[in-house]
């Protein structure tokens, strides 16, 4: 929305990313996500989600700019570099995810699947030094 062509949408999304950072600042525990609800019967991007109802939090793309830059760039058009948001990381998750969905019956299952996966994928499993060569 911040870079969006209306200037109007642009302004209530630079209010919504200092209503975040201040909430995000008083916030004395992590922040447990929760998926908002989708409202279907949008006719527009920006109504997508009930932004009265959903707990905000800042922006991590905007996290190294002020303010004052961001009240800057949305009174001027913002344009951001292009950037790919099907990372590799991204990829291997709908990998695993289709995956899941091919194998197993049932959201728990699946869940089960992708996040024993996921963690063994993490594990750091080295030999001891001790039993290398035997």
């Amino acid at each position: 929305m911040i870079v969006d062509k209306r200037e109007h949408i642009r302004e209530l999304d630079f209010r919504r990313i200092i209503k975040a950072r201040y909430l995000a600042s008083k916030r004395k525990s992590i922040r447990s996500f929760q998926p908002p609800k989708i409202n279907f019967l949008a006719t527009d991007y920006t109504e997508i989600i009930h932004w009265n109802t959903t707990t905000l939090s800042p922006p991590p793309l905007l996290r190294k700019f002020t303010n004052q830059e961001i009240s800057f760039k949305t009174q001027i058009r913002w344009n951001f570099g292009k950037f790919p948001c099907h990372t590799q990381a991204v990829k291997q998750c709908v990998k695993l995810v289709t995956k899941a969905s091919q194998k197993f019956i049932g959201s728990n299952s699946r869940d089960g699947f992708n996040r024993t996966t996921l963690l063994s994928s993490k594990s750091n499993f080295k030999v001891p030094k001790e039993t290398e060569g035997r």
